[in-house]
Formats: C-alpha cells, structure tokens, sequence
C-alpha cells in the first residue's frame, strides 16, 4: 500500500466491522441493511462514523476518526452495482476521501450464496495516482448457530498503486447470533492474508461484537496485524455506530 498505508497492505468487514475492518468486499455486504423496492430493483444504504478507518488490519485513516457510506442498486436477477466513500489520510498533504465502485452478481444455490464483484478504488484528489481493480470471489453458508463465508481478492498486475505488481487477499468470516435476552447481539470474527508477491505479506485478524439497538447499527472489536514496527498497523480497538436505510 502507498507506504503501507496506500496500498492497503491491509482491513475493512457484519456491519460496520465488516465494512471497516473485514472481509474483501465490503461495500455490497452490510448486515442489518434495509432496502427500499421499487419492481425488481432495491436500493440499500448505510451511514457510519468509525473510531479509525482500518482496511484488512491497518488503519488508513492515520488513527483519526472517519464518516463513510454507501449505497447499493440491486437487481433481481442478482447484478448490483454500488458506491462506497470514506474519509482518510491517504498520502501525506493530499488525498483525504477514498470513493470506491463497484459491480457484481450474487446468487445462492443449495443455501450457498455465492457472490463475485468488481471493484475500482479511487482517490480523489491525490497526485500519487493510486486507484486501483480488484475482483474479488465468495462463497458463504448460514448454519443456523453460525454464518461462514470465504473468498478471495485480486489485484492485477500494471496499477501503480501495488507497484505494478500483482496481490491476492485471502479471507474467511465468522459471524455467531448471541441469545442475550432481547439484544440482536452477533460476534463475528475474520482473519484474512494477503501475499504481496516480491512485497511483504500480510496475516490480520479481528473479532468484535455488532448490534442494532434503537434502529443504529452498533460494533466494538479487536483488530490486528503480524506487521512489526509499523504504528499503521499495531493493535487496536475499533468502534463504529451508524444507520442503514
């Protein structure tokens, strides 16, 4: 990542933990989502303010606060697009907002839903010229007493923002319904690697605790990395709270 921060040599995630600290693909993936139907077409959308903006285990946000959304268009036949947007510090003096795009068809077949996307990050505003493709795969499978999912990211080779090198990210989520009275409480857990070819690899992992209490979605968890000697990185706790609509 740009200096480890840009080329997101690194986490982003059920809820808000999902989308900022998780899985690879996070921007069509938002638990506790509500849709609004219009024919065959449905609209989600999702507002959060995080303690840091963390994407795959470091923080891209230089430990500051960040305000991110996203909306989704989707389709019955499974074909959605959608947009996701984040504050950050993404390079020193320039680019502050991350907005990403993306493309994608998700089906469930004999209770396995499977899910492959297309995803453009844009910076706007940064001179470093650090956009980049990724596509990314995954399967996922609700068991009743837990949810499972895993997939894989990649990156392709001629971006700037990975040195003109390829990357894979590899991923799997674990998401556990705790009966705690009348609270909607989910542990959820990740772990994911990501081999950056000549580059250093990477192993993150998280686990927290997502809830909707008075119509806000809200996550507490642990995030970590084996990166040493870089503060980008280190352990930490996130939290977030926001609204899907």
């Amino acid at each position: 990542m740009r200096s480890e921060q840009m080329k997101k040599h690194v986490t982003r995630g059920a809820f808000a933990l999902a989308m900022t600290v998780g899985a690879g693909g996070g921007v069509a993936d938002k638990a506790f989502a509500q849709t609004a139907e219009e024919g065959p077409f449905s609209v989600s959308g999702h507002v959060d303010f995080a303690s840091e903006y963390i994407f795959r285990g470091v923080s891209l946000s230089d430990h500051q606060p960040a305000l991110q959304g996203g909306l989704t268009l989707s389709h019955d036949s499974g074909f959605y697009v959608g947009t996701w947007g984040s504050t950050g510090r993404f390079h020193p003096g320039e680019g502050t907002f991350e907005v990403d795009y993306v493309a994608g068809y998700a089906k469930e077949l004999s209770g396995i839903s499977f899910d492959l996307f297309l995803s453009y990050y844009t910076y706007p505003g940064d001179k470093w010229k650090g956009d980049y493709v990724e596509l990314t795969g995954k399967a996922s499978y609700d068991l009743g007493l837990v949810a499972v999912s895993a997939g894989a990211a990649y990156v392709f080779s001629g971006q700037n923002a990975y040195g003109n090198s390829d990357a894979i990210y590899l991923f799997s989520d674990l998401q556990i319904p705790l009966p705690v009275a009348q609270l909607p409480l989910t542990a959820v857990f990740h772990i994911g690697y990501e081999d950056f070819g000549q580059r250093t690899n990477k192993l993150d992992w998280s686990a927290g605790l997502a809830a909707r209490i008075y119509g806000l979605d809200l996550s507490l968890a642990y995030v970590d990395t084996d990166l040493k000697d870089n503060n980008l990185a280190d352990s930490r706790v996130l939290f977030s709270i926001g609204k899907s609509f």
